[in-house]
């Protein structure tokens, strides 16, 4: 993923978002409903939207959903849509339903064109008009389970890959895409420093001037140390899982917010190393076409995204921390 994003940080989140989905198909629902969902090829896209508005309705023969729904990145290459939604008018009116539409069952939306960033993530807007989603599709109560210790897909696989903490693994991959897009902004900062002239020393290339080392070093080591903190928090996500599955310890929601943290913190190192190589990159190399610029918009709308935003994060995770009883 690390990779796909350091060739093109669009192209990374837009596979990130649409393949990184297959956990959960896998994790939560039955063995009948995967078969025919990943197909004879084995082939699941699926962008997941956690809707902020609008309810599913219980009906005879399913739940029924009209509306849009915005950013469903990777949803140009989808194979299904995952839309986790409130229920209405079933027993669980409280909780919230998770349906697996299938791609007849949907309209990607040509809406995506403006963004200041991310331009080739294709997170379009999905419509969703009057369809009904089986029950068999539907997964309502059980999806995040902070007191499970194992799920259909966990059993099914014998995995505990497929433990489904979405919570827990979805930010590392979100990272991995800006890890990504902060290795291809130093390949390009790299470029810069050691073809051109500096302007503080007479004579000497911008490589041999110290400004620029001390600014491409702190870069490297901010690159690296976010690279380590995204393997981590994924690492943590599969130790917690195999821990849950295996011996029947809690996968905490402290657990999670912690994984979180690393991720988010491996993105706050990427994007604070990509703002500072894109301010000594120079006007001409920051100029419409530019491969800084593209890497600076990219790193923006990152930044934009609302489980990336630090204060609400950092807020989660200090509730989660005086919540749990092992900590109190």
């Amino acid at each position: 993923m690390i990779e796909i994003a350091r060739a093109d940080p669009g192209s990374g989140w837009c596979y990130a978002l649409g393949a990184g989905h297959q956990i959960t198909l896998a994790s939560y629902w039955p063995a009948d409903v995967q078969a025919v969902a990943f197909g004879p090829r084995g082939e699941f896209i699926a962008p997941h939207n956690f809707a902020r508005t609008g309810k599913a309705l219980k009906v005879d023969d399913g739940w029924l959903v009209d509306g849009e729904f915005p950013f469903g990145s990777g949803v140009p290459y989808s194979t299904h849509f995952l839309l986790t939604i409130a229920a209405s008018g079933s027993d669980a009116a409280d909780d919230s339903v998770t349906l697996l539409l299938e791609r007849a069952e949907y309209e990607v939306l040509d809406d995506w064109s403006g963004a200041f960033g991310m331009k080739a993530s294709g997170s379009n807007a999905v419509r969703v008009s009057g369809v009904v989603v089986p029950d068999a599709r539907a997964i309502i109560r059980g999806f995040d389970d902070t007191d499970a210790t194992s799920t259909v897909g966990s059993r099914l696989h014998d995995d505990p890959l497929y433990f489904g903490r979405t919570d827990g693994y979805h930010y590392a991959g979100l990272a991995a895409v800006i890890v990504g897009t902060a290795r291809a902004a130093f390949d390009e900062f790299e470029r810069i420093v050691t073809t051109s002239m500096s302007a503080n020393i007479r004579g000497a290339g911008k490589a041999d001037d110290p400004v620029y080392q001390e600014v491409l070093g702190g870069a490297l080591a901010s690159i690296d140390s976010a690279e380590t903190l995204a393997l981590a928090s994924a690492g943590s996500y599969v130790r917690a899982a195999r821990r849950a599955v295996r011996s029947g310890e809690t996968f905490t929601a402290l657990d999670a917010s912690r994984m979180a943290g690393l991720a988010r913190t491996a993105g706050a190192l990427a994007t604070a190393a990509i703002d500072e190589m894109f301010v000594y990159a120079g006007t001409l190399n920051v100029s419409d076409g530019t491969r800084m610029q593209r890497y600076f918009r990219d790193s923006s709308m990152f930044r934009t995204h609302g489980r990336q935003l630090p204060r609400s994060s950092a807020s989660q995770l200090a509730r989660d921390y005086f919540a749990d009883s092992s900590v109190a």
